[in-house]
């Protein structure tokens, strides 16, 4: 936006350009808080010329994520004539950028029922907007694989993993020996510290602490803070458990990305006493 684009200075620069004037009329629109504004946007988004249209699609997106339930957000694009699915992979990616994972998920799924893409395009949403525990995973993977090109490569090396994940000397076997991945190594710890999940306080903060050296890997950060949260909860409230938490937790308020604060705030003043009010809340 131009320092003046709200003055009306800017609007004299540009007499002829309709398009222009347009998106920066419904933008001044928004910085007032005018959330009709996003309608405008859509309209600009179908009808602009291509740039500004780019521009306004994008812009839609990111508001509606920002402010809107998926359901919602689906239905008001929808209304804007913009329920595409190239426009519903720019939503879904929107919610997880802003940590919004179930949100995503709910969008991946009306992406799964509406969209006639091709191959190479469900491949690389299956390994998008997969949990690796849905019931369904390995014959999505499956499918996958069955295709052509470096997605159904990524496919293979993810199904292999799958079924390897129990022996973590067996994990690297999975990656051809021409893919090149700087972050192999950190992302088969990630996959072997969910596959070997305990249910006692040792082996839970143990888990954390490997992950809390990986925050790099999509999922390391949420599944270390997982696994510290439920260390409390199989803990007996000793105080060596409190304290190793209480550090880890620290340790992850000061390197993470700022996602969990809330449910790390707790655990980074863990104490024996609180320990046992946080078992209390977390099961209810």
């Amino acid at each position: 936006m131009a320092h003046d684009a709200c003055t009306g200075e800017l609007a004299k620069r540009h007499v002829g350009d309709a398009d222009l004037l347009a998106y920066i009329a419904a933008w001044c629109r928004v910085r007032t808080g005018d959330r009709n504004a996003v309608d405008d946007l859509g309209r600009l988004a179908r009808d602009a010329r291509p740039d500004l249209a780019r521009a306004a699609q994008l812009d839609v997106v990111n508001l509606v994520a920002d402010e809107e339930l998926p359901t919602d957000a689906l239905h008001h694009l929808d209304a804007l004539g913009l329920g595409q699915p190239i426009v519903l992979d720019l939503l879904a990616g929107s919610y997880r950028a802003l940590g919004s994972d179930g949100d995503a998920m709910v969008v991946a799924a009306r992406l799964r029922v509406l969209s006639e893409a091709s191959e190479a395009i469900r491949c690389e949403r299956t390994l998008a907007w997969s949990w690796i525990d849905a019931v369904d995973l390995d014959d999505a993977l499956a499918a996958a694989e069955r295709g052509t090109g470096d997605c159904a490569v990524r496919a293979r090396i993810a199904r292999c993993m799958l079924e390897e994940a129990d022996d973590s000397r067996r994990l690297a076997w999975c990656v051809p020996p021409d893919v090149a991945d700087p972050d192999l190594a950190d992302k088969l710890v990630v996959l072997h510290a969910y596959t070997v999940w305990g249910h006692d306080d040792h082996t839970l903060i143990a888990i954390a602490q490997q992950l809390a050296h990986r925050l790099q890997i999509v999922g390391a950060e949420e599944l270390a803070v997982s696994a510290l949260e439920q260390a409390v909860v199989h803990s007996a409230c000793d105080e060596a458990s409190a304290t190793r938490v209480r550090d880890l937790a620290q340790d992850l308020l000061r390197a993470h990305s700022g996602r969990f604060d809330a449910r790390l705030a707790p655990l980074a003043v863990m104490t024996q006493e609180r320990c046992h009010a946080f078992k209390y809340n977390h099961r209810r």
